[in-house]
């Protein structure tokens, strides 16, 4: 038996055990991408300082972790219907869009 086939077993053990690393930091292109929203949508509120980011030399960079803690901290619930709508569907009519 020649002497590398521990070594492969090894090789084999240690693979299973590796964890994929995420990254720390990600850019505003990914940011957007992970949150569904426009990079114009996430500079905005990165502008106003209602969402977290890094400033690293002169890159504006976001740490997913971060995100998640946002995201947790800032949602809402559904809100209850409105009178008006309960109104038009009381009556029978069906508002046919979201302007009226």
């Amino acid at each position: 038996m020649p002497p590398e086939a521990p070594v492969f077993a090894d090789v084999d053990r240690v693979k299973a055990e590796v964890v994929p690393l995420r990254p720390i930091l990600v850019d505003r292109r990914t940011m957007a991408g992970l949150l569904s929203v426009s990079e114009r949508t996430l500079q905005s509120i990165t502008q106003t300082g209602a969402f977290p980011c890094v400033r690293l030399g002169g890159r504006v960079l976001y740490s997913p972790a971060a995100a998640q803690d946002w995201i947790a901290k800032n949602q809402t619930r559904k809100e209850k219907p409105r009178a008006r709508a309960a109104t038009h569907i009381a009556r029978g009519r069906k508002k046919t869009s979201c302007t009226e």
